[in-house]
């Protein structure tokens, strides 16, 4: 699979990968794909409401994820 040339997609992947999401916990990044890997697209401008909505995602995802290591405890 491959993106057209300045073609950005949207895929879910773990870890500090960039745009200040939050360390262990699946996350969307932009992506490109090129002859069968991606690669996160790094450097595009966000726009600090952009921002401060993803802060709150991820802060979610974190709090959803310490939810559900405590369940699988039980």
């Amino acid at each position: 699979m491959a993106t057209a040339p300045k073609r950005i997609l949207v895929t879910g992947a773990a870890g500090q990968i960039g745009y200040g999401a939050p360390e262990g916990v699946m996350y969307s990044f932009p992506v490109s794909c090129k002859d069968g890997k991606w690669e996160i697209v790094q450097g595009l401008d966000i726009d600090a409401r952009s921002a401060e909505k993803m802060k709150i995602t991820g802060e979610e995802l974190v709090e959803e994820k310490a939810l559900a290591m405590e369940c699988l405890k039980e």
